[in-house]
């Protein structure tokens, strides 16, 4: 079942986050591991505009995705341009 985020899933959510960065290899100081808003994901989507959802299967998160906008410029100009 997929559903928007609650308050009380924030554990749960950094924990699978935080999971799949390792899976990936990601290094954990200076990434998105380290990152307090992960233990927040609820309060930083519920602003206008956003969303972020988890994937149940049998009461059990397995997987979760956002999206927002949140006043940084567009990554992909940054990235590429140097800026």
């Amino acid at each position: 079942m997929i559903r928007e985020i609650q308050p009380n899933d924030h554990v749960v959510v950094a924990v699978v986050i935080r999971k799949v960065l390792i899976d990936l290899g990601v290094r954990k100081i200076g990434t998105a591991y380290a990152d307090k808003a992960l233990d927040q994901m609820f309060e930083n989507y519920d602003v206008a505009k956003a969303g972020y959802f988890v994937l149940e299967d049998q009461g059990r998160i397995i997987t979760c995705t956002g999206i927002a906008q949140f006043g940084f410029r567009n990554s992909f100009e940054y990235a590429f341009k140097g800026n």
